[in-house]
């Protein structure tokens, strides 16, 4: 067996230490861009998971809006539309205008031709029809039904027809539907 001269032990030594230096280096560079492409990979499910959360938020807050803008809609029309429960307070409106007005009235409703819903939670729409008998001067007459007109409650009047007798009083007859839920 030979022994190595001093210089050569040196640079075997050397050699070697620079070897796992590198062997080292590679095997922490290639772990790190591991680790690195995992974070990235990582990073980019966040991104997308923030972008499609971002998305869900601009579109609730488009839904919201939207709710809001029927919601308010809904009001309106429960309004025009009045629940079969509250009839009775677009009677005395009607009976409240005509003596502002000082005009004799004589509400008759109409019984329906369809069948109203059986149970509460139903929503039906039941066009409940009318006859309306004014009579009083032809300016109040004009007065209360510009006052009807005006209402909240939806109303169809299908009929009007207006005669005067010899002593000047005018009788207006109106006939409609009133929609009722």
């Amino acid at each position: 067996m030979r022994t190595l001269s001093p210089k050569h032990m040196l640079l075997s030594w050397v050699s070697g230490g620079l070897l796992c230096i590198v062997v080292l280096a590679w095997f922490s560079v290639s772990y790190l861009a591991q680790r690195l492409h995992v974070h990235e990979n990582n990073l980019l499910e966040a991104q997308i998971t923030i972008e499609a959360n971002s998305r869900q938020q601009k579109n609730f807050s488009t839904l919201s809006k939207q709710v809001a803008e029927i919601q308010g809609h809904a009001q309106e029309l429960n309004r025009a539309f009045p629940d079969r429960t509250k009839a009775l307070e677009f009677i005395e409106f009607i009976e409240t205008t005509a003596a502002q007005e000082n005009v004799e009235q004589s509400f008759n409703p109409i019984e329906p031709t369809r069948t109203a819903a059986t149970s509460l939670t139903a929503y039906l729409v039941e066009e409940r029809g009318f006859r309306l008998t004014l009579k009083g001067k032809t300016p109040n007459l004009f007065r209360f039904l510009t006052a009807l007109e005006v209402n909240p409650v939806y109303l169809l009047t299908t009929s009007v027809s207006l005669s005067r007798d010899d002593k000047g009083e005018a009788t207006m007859d109106l006939q409609g539907t009133i929609p009722w839920h």
